[in-house]
C-alpha cells in the first residue's frame, strides 16, 4: 500500500454522502454573483462546462471500478458517482435558467459534449482518469477558496445560486481524494509523470476555454466594455487575495512526488458549512 493510500485511509472518517437537494432557480437574477456582470458571466460559463464534465468523470472511474479490491474505496467510488450525477443534473437545471437570462451557454455545452466524445474515443482509460484527477484538484482548490479562504463570497450569491454552489463545493471537498486514490492504485504511472504532464495540459485547456467563452458572452450581452466590472472581476481572479494567488500553493503541491489531496485538510471548515446549511444538505 502506498503512503498516499495510507494517508487517505487515516482520513476516511470524512463520509461521502449522496444528496438530492430540491432547488428552484426561477428567481435567480441575471447578475446573480454580487450583482456583477463579469463575475456572473465567468461562473455562468463555468457552470455550462460542468454537466458534460461530471459525466466524463463518472465514465473515467467506471473503467476501473471492477478492478478495485479495497471495499472502502469501492464504496467511495459509488458515492463519488452518485454525487457527480446529481451535480450534472442540477447544473443542467441551473444552465437552463442562465440561458433564459441571456447567457449563451448551449453552444458551450455542445462544444463540451463534442470534446468529451472525442477524448473518450482517442485517449486511453489511464489518460482519461488522469484528466479527471487533475480537474478534481482544480474543483477542490476552488472549493477551498470559496468556503475556507473567502467564506464571505457565499453572501454575494443570490438565492438558489448560493445553494447550488455551496452544496456543490462541499461535496467536492468530500470526494476530492477518490479519483486520485483510484489513479494511484490502478493507473500504473510510476513517478506520476503522466499525471503531472496532464495537469499542465488541463490547466491550459481550462483557462483558455473559460477566458474565451467569458469574453464571447460578455460581448454578446453588451458588457465587454464594462471596464469597471472587468477590472473588479480580474482583481477577484488575479489580485492580491484573489482566487489564482490563493490557489497557487495548492496547485504547485500537486507536482510533489508525495502529494495527496488530504494533505490540504479542510475537514473542520467543511463540517462548519454542513452545520450552517444542514437544511439544504439533509
Amino acid at each position: 500500500m502506498t503512503a498516499q493510500s495510507k494517508l487517505s485511509q487515516n482520513l476516511r472518517p470524512v463520509e461521502i454522502v449522496v444528496r438530492q437537494p430540491r432547488l428552484d432557480y426561477t428567481s435567480v437574477p441575471k447578475y446573480w454573483f454580487d450583482n456583477d456582470p463579469f463575475l456572473s458571466t465567468l461562473f455562468s460559463v463555468f457552470s455550462a462546462t460542468l454537466p458534460e464534465g461530471e459525466k466524463q468523470f463518472i465514465h473515467s472511474l467506471r473503467h476501473f471500478q471492477k478492478q478495485i479490491t479495497d471495499p472502502v474505496l469501492q464504496k467511495e467510488v459509488r458515492a463519488f458517482i452518485g454525487q457527480e450525477a446529481h451535480h450534472a443534473r442540477q447544473h443542467e437545471f441551473f444552465n437552463d435558467r442562465l440561458q433564459e437570462l441571456g447567457y449563451e451557454v448551449t453552444e458551450l455545452q455542445r462544444i463540451m459534449s463534442e470534446l468529451f466524445d472525442r477524448l473518450r474515443s482517442e485517449l486511453s482509460p489511464q489518460r482519461q482518469l488522469a484528466m479527471t484527477v487533475c480537474i478534481e484538484h482544480f474543483t477542490a482548490m476552488m472549493a477551498s477558496f470559496f468556503l475556507v479562504k473567502r467564506p464571505e463570497i457565499a453572501d454575494q450569491l443570490v438565492g438558489a445560486s448560493r445553494d447550488i454552489w455551496v452544496w456543490h463545493v462541499i461535496e467536492e471537498m468530500e470526494h476530492k481524494a477518490v479519483a486520485f486514490d483510484v489513479y494511484d492504485q490502478l493507473a500504473n504511472d510510476p513517478g506520476r509523470i503522466r499525471l503531472r504532464l496532464t495537469m499542465v495540459i488541463v490547466t491550459a485547456m481550462m483557462t483558455g476555454r473559460l477566458s474565451w467563452h467569458t469574453y464571447k458572452v460578455l460581448k454578446a450581452n453588451g458588457e465587454s466594455r464594462n471596464f469597471k466590472s472587468i477590472r473588479n472581476g480580474l482583481k477577484f481572479v488575479f489580485g492580491k487575495g484573489g482566487m489564482m494567488r490563493s490557489m497557487s500553493r495548492e496547485y504547485l503541491d500537486f507536482f510533489k512526488r508525495d502529494f495527496h489531496p488530504w494533505q490540504h485538510d479542510t475537514r473542520r471548515e467543511m463540517e462548519q458549512w454542513k452545520a450552517a446549511y444542514h437544511e439544504l444538505l439533509d
